[in-house]
């Protein structure tokens, strides 16, 4: 018999430890997502602050469709890379990813709850990075994103009408 914090198969195991890696799905598919192999690897891996080949490209490619205001695009560009790395730059990644899907949902869905919530996780992602991480002027844009965040706040409560779509940033990567 085993007793709490046994490690193994247990499902009390298992829960525990899908929540302590992220799992999104909801119990008890949590204990499924956790065995599957892709997560057992980034579990094992040390995480390298050297991206992978195709991420600079994936990175550019989505930095332009951002600045086109194509944010789903854009979001879809980053996915992929984002779901192979590892570190920093996974979470400059997941967090660009975030934003991105904040404003589909305040220009295309019009969802204020959906924007304050991505724009929030994605801002969480993003602030304890290095100012310009992989040529992403972050030092410029975490601060417009957070102005934008406060006006996405005022839509959300009724203050304003609509999201101000004149004080959305753009990317434009350095280098």
């Amino acid at each position: 018999m085993r007793g709490p914090g046994a490690t193994g198969s247990s499902p009390t195991w298992r829960r525990r430890c899908c929540r302590s890696w992220g799992c999104p799905s909801p119990p008890p598919c949590r204990a499924r997502a956790c065995s599957r192999p892709e997560r057992a690897r980034r579990r094992t891996r040390v995480p390298d602050p050297t991206p992978l080949p195709s991420t600079p490209g994936a990175l550019r490619r989505g930095a332009a469709l951002f600045d086109e205001g194509r944010f789903w695009d854009a979001h879809e560009a980053w996915e992929e890379a984002w779901l192979e790395e590892d570190g920093e730059v996974r979470l400059l990644l997941q967090g660009l990813i975030q934003v991105a899907a904040g404003y589909h949902k305040a220009t295309v869905q019009l969802q204020p709850n959906g924007c304050v919530k991505l724009l929030r996780s994605g801002l969480t992602k993003l602030e304890p990075l290095p100012p310009a991480l992989l040529g992403v002027p972050l030092a410029r844009f975490i601060p417009e994103v957070q102005r934008t965040l406060t006006e996405a706040c005022r839509w959300q409560s009724g203050e304003l009408p609509s999201f101000p779509r004149h004080l959305l940033p753009t990317l434009a990567l350095d280098g």
